[in-house]
């Protein structure tokens, strides 16, 4: 079914329109250049109230273009509820959802307010709350783990710079934290020699029962 034509519609400029459509809460209609079309409610029935809003959204549209950013906000939910509408056929499904609910949405959600405009300054600020938010819980946050969380965030970027809402050269990388990959110490002489006995008793005993 196609849209219920509005029932009053005012044009403030070409691309810029003011209409209702069963309501008497003005909508406003921007329209620049290829872009998607924003429909936006202003939630007022004042004319000149809404003419004023009107203008901001266009004004900020237009800001938004010029930086080649989307023309509208990306919130986190939204973002992340796509992205994981592309996982949701993989095992690893469960593990990024969880991991988006327990660390990134908290966050996110309350310091970030447009995806599109994340910065590097935002991933760093993000990793200080991450650790003190184990802090807060008792526990140590390993760097094996944050990695491994942090691999969700990268592909989370990713997926914004696949759907436009980032530029491949705005998006800011999420920095691999150095894991400790040291050995296991060599054996003791008592350890050893405790450790050839083992395996030689060992041997007499499957011998004596050939």
């Amino acid at each position: 079914m196609g849209r219920h034509p509005a029932t009053d519609r005012i044009v403030l400029q070409y691309g810029l329109h003011l209409y209702h459509r069963n309501s008497t809460i003005w909508q406003v209609y921007i329209r620049l250049k290829k872009r998607d079309p924003i429909r936006k409610s202003l939630w007022t029935d004042d004319l000149a109230e809404a003419k004023e809003l009107a203008w901001q959204e266009y004004i900020e549209a237009k800001e938004r273009l010029v930086r080649n950013e989307p023309l509208r906000a990306v919130t986190f939910k939204k973002l992340t509820e796509d992205y994981l509408l592309t996982k949701s056929a993989k095992p690893s499904v469960k593990y990024h959802k969880d991991t988006i609910a327990r660390h990134f949405t908290p966050y996110f959600t309350a310091n970030v307010a447009d995806f599109s405009r994340l910065t590097d300054n935002d991933i760093v600020s993000y990793m200080q709350w991450r650790r003190q938010k184990s802090a807060n819980e008792g526990k140590t946050l390993s760097n094996k783990t944050l990695n491994r969380e942090n691999s969700v965030l990268s592909q989370i970027i990713k997926h914004a710079v696949k759907r436009g809402y980032l530029t491949k050269e705005n998006a800011p990388t999420v920095e691999r934290e150095q894991e400790d990959h040291s050995r296991r110490p060599n054996f003791t002489r008592d350890e050893y020699a405790k450790l050839r006995n083992e395996a030689r008793s060992r041997i007499r005993d499957i011998l004596n029962v050939l």
